[in-house]
């Protein structure tokens, strides 16, 4: 399970923030860059309520790590996310994660599933005991596969900001969401942060 918060904060106010995760961690932020491909099921599913048990499929991988890894040379895994629920300010959702080994795009079509987008994460992350801490920015690629094309989703001024742990048990969830929550009250005054409604985060297959 994923207990997360998220929030914002502007480039004038982002030195201030990484000084903030420097004091409480004790230790300079890691640069990290993640590719995620997205992919829907093949074979749309009728409307109704089946459809509402539909997932999408990602691919992800750290695509640097003291350098940049080449494509075909990096270690993925595939991620499936059930829709979150809120916990105050917080949202809690199953996580399900395997790394894969081999040709992991024909594994993920012969799974049913087909390409939908791809996204790049770029920031600098760090750890606070079971918590992490990510200052990132979301791009899109404008070449399948390839992150040297990758452009801002949006305003490229603005920095998000996501503070969240993993865990096992259930019954735990709202324990880890007040955690969380205390945590992300450490950075009040370098970000700003909201309660974001599930809908956005919930991830589901768009049919065309």
């Amino acid at each position: 399970f994923e207990s997360s918060l998220y929030g914002q904060t502007d480039t004038k106010s982002f030195p201030k923030l990484i000084d903030r995760l420097i004091s409480i961690t004790g230790k300079q932020p890691e640069y990290f860059i993640n590719h995620h491909i997205v992919y829907t099921p093949q074979t749309e599913t009728r409307f109704g309520p089946e459809r509402n048990e539909d997932r999408l499929l990602r691919l992800v991988s750290a695509a640097y790590k003291d350098q940049f890894i080449p494509f075909y040379d990096r270690q993925w895994s595939l991620e499936q996310q059930d829709p979150p629920e809120n916990k105050g300010m917080a949202s809690t959702r199953l996580l399900l994660s395997s790394p894969l080994e081999g040709d992991v795009f024909k594994f993920v079509q012969e799974l049913g599933f087909k390409y939908q987008f791809e996204t790049v994460i770029q920031g600098f992350q760090s750890r606070d005991g079971p918590f992490r801490l990510q200052v990132f920015k979301v791009y899109k690629t404008q070449e399948q596969y390839k992150i040297s094309t990758a452009v801002p989703f949006e305003d490229s001024t603005r920095w998000l900001v996501k503070v969240y742990c993993l865990f096992d048990k259930p019954e735990e969830a709202q324990r880890w969401a007040d955690a969380v929550i205390s945590i992300a009250a450490s950075l009040d005054g370098c970000c700003t942060f909201h309660v974001i409604d599930p809908l956005v985060l919930e991830h589901k297959p768009t049919y065309s």
